[in-house]
């Protein structure tokens, strides 16, 4: 019967906030794996994202206007 002993550790930290017209954030991943058998092997990783959005406001759209009045189908 195999024995296994292993940890496996991360932390996620998402930040985000609006700055007219702009979205952005950033985005924290930290990841420990590490093996107690064996050769004692393990891992850590940490990454680091930046996001963002640009943020449009859309006037309103008027249906196109015939000369002389409207025309139904």
């Amino acid at each position: 019967m195999a024995f296994l002993d292993f940890l496996n550790r991360s932390v996620n930290l998402t930040l985000d906030t609006v700055i007219t017209p702009l979205a952005v954030g950033l985005h924290l991943t930290y990841t420990s794996r590490r093996s107690f058998v064996g050769q004692q092997e393990g891992s850590t990783q940490f990454q680091l994202g930046f996001f963002g959005q640009f943020l449009f406001d859309s006037g309103t759209f008027l249906p196109p206007s015939t000369p002389g009045g409207s025309r139904g189908f």
